[in-house]
């Protein structure tokens, strides 16, 4: 009967780690999207696609360099390529609608979604990428709680869990 408690306690806080670490993505999403309206008063819909790019430039550096290494370089650059990209997007198609109709704002951002969803398709192709979480080492685990490499690496991906059995608290 223990044993079956543990198991469904590890469940329990498993999945309330995972649903953490989901709602916090989330509101990093609304944070930015409600910092941009309130400093730029543009409703960027491209947010979401910028956030998409700096995985695919974070995936793209941690395959060849490794988990250890890797992981530490596409902290670093990935966030850079992608302010370059949220740059070079302002300075020549946000830029130019300023003092405008909000409409406009709305109507470009939303054709920048599509824009980029394409490009990241022509770039990366319709194959799924191989998920860089493989390469990075297991944490610890905490009264058999062990956060999976894909949470701590991004969300995406924190559905396929792996967990030891054994060290009950």
């Amino acid at each position: 009967m223990l044993d079956v408690l543990s198991a469904g306690s590890f469940i329990s806080v498993q999945g309330l780690l995972d649903g953490l670490t989901v709602g916090m993505v989330y509101v990093l999403l609304a944070a930015g999207l409600s910092v941009i309206f309130g400093v730029m008063h543009v409703i960027n819909f491209a947010h979401g696609e910028l956030y998409a790019f700096g995985a695919y430039f974070a995936a793209a550096i941690v395959t060849p360099l490794g988990g250890g290494l890797g992981f530490y370089v596409a902290l670093v650059v990935a966030p850079l390529l992608v302010g370059v990209m949220g740059v070079a997007i302002e300075r020549f198609t946000v830029r130019p609608l300023y003092g405008r109709d909000p409409l406009y704002h709305i109507l470009l951002t939303f054709g920048l979604v599509l824009v980029l969803n394409d490009l990241i398709k022509l770039i990366w192709g319709l194959v799924r990428v191989a998920s860089p979480a493989r390469t990075i080492s297991r944490a610890p685990s905490t009264c058999s709680v062990r956060p999976s490499a894909g949470t701590r690496f991004s969300s995406s991906g924190s559905a396929a869990h792996s967990h030891s059995a054994s060290g009950h608290c």
